[in-house]
């Protein structure tokens, strides 16, 4: 499990745990990946995310100003309507 936290306004420091589904849950310790203060951002979105292989990141940097959020966009049964604008071959 990843997860990012803050050191301070300035920084972000963005953590691993080990999780092991069984019978019952276990975990690790968190350990420290990296530190940055470029990447900081994450609210009201979150700045990053994982790729499948848990290899690498895909971040934005926080240099850049970013607009605030003033609307939200919801859109209901989207599955439905990607499969009629993109149909799975027969």
């Amino acid at each position: 499990m990843f997860f990012r936290t803050s050191a301070d306004a300035q920084s972000a420091i963005y953590m691993v745990v080990d999780v092991t589904l069984g019978t019952t849950l276990t975990r690790s310790q968190p350990r420290v990946l990296f530190e940055s203060q470029e990447f900081t951002r994450s609210v009201p979105t979150r700045s990053y995310d994982i790729s499948p292989n848990e290899q690498q990141f895909l971040m934005t940097s926080s240099r850049y100003e970013q607009q605030p959020v003033t609307s939200i966009h919801i859109v209901q049964n989207w599955l439905e309507e990607l499969s009629r604008l993109v149909p799975a071959d027969p």
